[in-house]
């Protein structure tokens, strides 16, 4: 009994622990794969209230791991899973979404490079300091999520993937935005709030589709000239940013429907062009806020606890 009692002491030491991937996989069923189903009900799927579903379309997979504890995620490019009642390598699931939020992870392995097949991931509140060069090799990609971990640079190979268009990085340690970013044109939703830059390249005036930006509580003193001739849809939040003391002047910002958030900057509205100070007391209008939440991962509540 004594010995029993033991075994399943430290049975539950190891599940308390942190595992890798390879060891989660093996240690129960084989990990399954959900269908987003018709009306994106998610209530099937078992996510964190904080995994977003704002990116789901019907027909889309999902393979849900936050919060599982992960140390690391070898061999994620040669996993089985459970797939419309087959067991089948991950590579072969279409439309792929994937969700590794609030785990322990320190990197990410070049192999997940192959995952072709993927479409958005999910790695939020996690310690990862570096986004692997391979993740260019996932051409798939619309979306990626990596906020709140201690990411200190965007590679290069970031700004190959033509097709994205979500990139959130926002709560890390970025010092620097490439001019490369100009190459994401498809971009419509733009997370960088929370790091060290102190400069943006007049390369983000290519980002002509922009609906959500987030440059908050950065040390930025001024914002690209070109940067006024993009018409943001929804919203440009520039909070925090205390160096801050005008905002330029372009056709992008004096027509765009956007509310430009400047709170907390040492910007005086009175010193803008109407046009400009206009969009920094606009009311939004009806569901553009609600939209604006969605495209960042939030709600009306969290929103109003930040």
């Amino acid at each position: 009994m004594c010995v029993l009692l033991m075994l399943y002491a430290i049975s539950a030491s190891v599940i308390a622990r942190t595992v890798s991937l390879a060891d989660y996989a093996r240690a129960g069923q084989p990990l399954k794969i959900y269908t987003v189903p018709q009306k994106f009900d998610a209530s099937g799927i078992p996510l964190l209230k904080s995994d977003q579903i704002n990116n789901f379309k019907e027909g889309d997979h999902v393979l849900p791991l936050s919060d599982k504890k992960l140390t690391d995620l070898k061999g994620i490019s040669t996993l089985k899973v459970e797939f419309g009642g087959k067991i089948v390598p991950i590579i072969t699931v279409p439309r792929l979404q994937l969700f590794f939020n609030k785990n322990d992870l320190h990197d990410i392995p070049a192999e997940i490079g192959r995952l072709e097949n993927v479409i958005f991931i999910y790695f939020k509140e996690n310690k990862l300091t570096h986004i692997p060069p391979a993740i260019a090799g996932m051409k798939s990609l619309q979306g990626m999520y990596f906020t709140d971990n201690k990411i200190t640079e965007i590679p290069p190979e970031v700004f190959t993937l033509a097709g994205l268009r979500k990139l959130e990085i926002a709560g890390n340690q970025l010092s620097v935005l490439p001019r490369e970013v100009g190459n994401l044109t498809k971009l419509i939703h733009f997370r960088l709030d929370k790091n060290k830059l102190t400069s943006l390249p007049d390369s983000i005036s290519n980002l002509k589709e922009l609906r959500v930006v987030d440059f908050s509580d950065n040390d930025l003193a001024e914002i690209p000239q070109a940067f006024a001739e993009v018409s943001i849809r929804y919203e440009l939040r520039l909070r925090g940013n205390k160096k801050l003391r005008t905002l330029p002047y372009g056709k992008g910002f004096a027509s765009m429907t956007a509310a430009i958030d400047i709170k907390d900057t040492g910007i005086d509205p009175a010193s803008l062009p109407p046009e400009i100070r206009a969009r920094t007391e606009a009311t939004r209008p009806p569901g553009a806020y609600a939209k604006a939440l969605a495209e960042r991962g939030e709600t009306k509540k969290t929103a109003r606890d930040k």
